[in-house]
């Protein structure tokens, strides 16, 4: 069957060209650069401690908390102090992840060929922060879902025709 339109023999080649890119873009890829990929996602999740990451999540979720108590008096004072505690909370830490560099311990690169190499630290790299970001993510928003979450539940257990 072909089709008797040049919208319709365009759009079907089109369709083609859509459906075959993910084959040509995987072939295309040398085989030790899956490999290395595969393999630093995997050190990486190994290698991080996310616990850790979490609880400083947990420990920068307080930071608006003391800038409200540590806020001044009079014009909105606490306010802004758990405003600014909320932005040094929130940000420090993520630009420490992003600044940090990982170490890999150097035995996962013996007998491996250059590109490998390149291939793995950055891929390291950049999962390490996202592994970091996520856990300090979790860490940050749990207190206030927690906080909500008990804030619903108090208000659904209002009566309705409480004055």
């Amino acid at each position: 069957m072909i089709p008797n339109t040049p919208f319709k023999t365009l759009t079907l080649l089109i369709a083609l060209l859509i459906c075959s890119s993910p084959v040509f873009t995987v072939a295309q890829q040398p085989p030790g650069d899956l490999d290395a990929h595969a393999h630093a996602k995997r050190d990486a999740d190994r290698d991080v401690n996310k616990l850790s990451w979490f609880g400083a999540g947990l420990l920068a979720s307080l930071a608006p908390i003391a800038g409200f108590v540590l806020g001044g008096e009079g014009d909105g004072g606490k306010i802004i102090g758990a405003g600014v505690g909320l932005v040094v909370g929130a940000s420090v830490p993520a630009v420490i992840i992003q600044n940090q560099k990982p170490t890999i311990p150097p035995d996962r690169f013996i007998g491996k060929p250059p590109e490998y190499i390149d291939r793995y630290t950055e891929t390291y790299i950049q999962q390490t922060r996202w592994i970091k970001t996520k856990a300090l993510t979790g860490g940050c928003l749990t207190p206030g879902c927690v906080i909500g979450a008990g804030a619903m539940v108090l208000v659904a257990a209002i009566p309705s025709n409480w004055q």
